[in-house]
């Protein structure tokens, strides 16, 4: 059986909004203990019975002499093994120590040690300690240069966000991670504050529990989200903040639902459920604060208006799932939409009709879909066939520029472009190994671009 390892979504975060020295959560014993009982209550109860019937066998096997019986065969290798380890290293004379051996050598050769009361004056010591603790505070501090990249990781039964740090000159590593609830499907960046005085870095995560967290960027060693927000039904599989207006966020569901957020007051104002199956994009209009366009896996693409509650809708070509929905920012009356069988359209809000063209991108689901707000036309696509591609796009067609087909990241499940810098973005995979995210620069092969 194989090992589940993949990246389920990935999100950059802008340069300069991180604050340089980040805040550390110092945790005691009586605060893990009741965030530990929290969580239990959060649990259903099904799983906690599962869980329990997992882990007491386990328990149980490992702590009675009686029940640590193996097969005849594991038993006589094992013992074979013992019996080697026993007469390597004379195991049968080990507690027969004479005085005469501990007081004369063992004492003599103790007394012979020289012990340094600084670690820097000791000359078997080559690695300079100061310069490891430089190292590491270097590394925990974040440079104005320097980006975050969150990576919503799971192995195993084990779901965590890890935040990297990205610079052009040192590429990246793992600054901290958080250990998640739940399987996260999607992360937006929140600068909402509530009356508070220092910047905001939030991070809000969807994933397969009804709920949604909000996650302090500037703090480490977090346990906690910083708010909950508890509207929904069934999986968040998509998250979409607005720009324009600041404290609203919206939110796509699984239980065929979209709901408007006010994050001041952490409920929600408005929903839509015209929606007759699982709605997988949203986003904001980057102009109109009162618009969002959705898209659900029957294969329809709505525009909702958040004020009136009225909304308009196409239904693609084909037996399709929507994957992805974004608004073409250099024209704003225009969007594209990735499908699960590998096709990119693009329509005018104008017409109701029919696209103004689509092009078949991937033999597969387009899993990613972005629009560089840097390079005018210039549009990347991920999918499930292991590709990442690069499109020249106008408003009249899309045009084939390059594609990385040697990523080894497997099916490509999530795509994000980086903020600052226009040729690189990052994507994540299902390939089962500790390959599975990678930052890549698309103009290291573009022609001309």
């Amino acid at each position: 059986m194989s090992k589940i390892n993949f990246i389920s979504c990935v999100y950059w975060i802008k340069r300069g909004v991180t604050k340089e020295v980040p805040n550390k959560v110092e945790l005691t014993k009586e605060d893990l203990k009741r965030i530990i009982d929290e969580h239990k209550q959060h649990l259903p109860e099904d799983e906690q019975l599962v869980n329990a019937q997992e882990v007491l066998p386990l328990c149980h096997r490992f702590t009675n002499d009686d029940q640590m019986s193996v097969s005849s065969e594991e038993g006589e290798e094992n013992n074979e093994n013992d019996d080697n380890i026993v007469e390597k290293y004379d195991l049968d004379n080990y507690d027969d120590d004479s005085e005469g051996e501990l007081g004369t050598n063992s004492l003599s050769a103790l007394a012979s040690l020289t012990v340094f009361a600084d670690n820097n004056d000791d000359p078997y010591i080559q690695n300079d300690v100061n310069s490891d603790e430089s190292d590491e505070e270097e590394d925990f501090r974040i440079k104005p240069t320097d980006n975050l990249v969150l990576v919503g990781h799971v192995e195993s039964d084990a779901s965590v966000l890890e935040v990297k740090v990205y610079n052009e000159e040192d590429d990246h590593y793992v600054h901290h991670d958080i250990i998640l609830p739940s399987y996260p499907i999607c992360m937006e960046w929140i600068d909402y504050s509530s009356g508070c005085e220092e910047a905001v870095n939030h991070v809000a995560i969807g994933d397969m529990t009804k709920e949604i967290t909000i996650w302090d960027m500037n703090t480490v060693n977090s346990l906690e989200p910083v708010s909950r927000l508890d509207g929904h039904s069934d999986a968040v599989l998509d998250l979409s903040y607005n720009r324009n207006v600041g404290k609203i966020l919206s939110s796509a569901s699984a239980d065929q639902s979209c709901c408007v957020w006010d994050l001041e007051k952490c409920e929600v104002i408005s929903r839509f459920n015209h929606f007759k199956s699982n709605v997988q994009s949203i986003e904001f209009h980057p102009f109109e604060a009162q618009t969002l366009l959705c898209g659900d896996t029957n294969g329809m693409v709505s525009i909702g208006d958040c004020q009136s509650g009225a909304f308009k809708k196409w239904k693609v070509e084909g037996e399709c799932e929507i994957e992805k929905v974004i608004w073409n920012h250099l024209n704003p009356y225009t969007f594209f939409c990735s499908t699960s069988d590998g096709n990119v359209f693009n329509y005018d809000v104008r017409n109701e009709q029919k696209p103004i063209y689509s092009v078949k991108a991937h033999s597969d689901s387009v899993t990613g879909l972005a629009l560089s707000r840097q390079c005018q036309g210039c549009l990347i696509t991920a999918s499930t066939d292991k590709l990442v591609k690069v499109w020249d796009v106008d408003d009249k067609s899309a045009h084939f520029i390059t594609q990385f087909s040697d990523l080894n990241i497997g099916a490509v499940l999530s795509l994000s472009p980086n903020p600052d810098l226009p040729f690189i973005i990052a994507v994540g995979g299902d390939n089962n190994k500790a390959e599975n995210f990678k930052i890549i620069d698309i103009s290291k092969s573009k022609k001309d671009y």
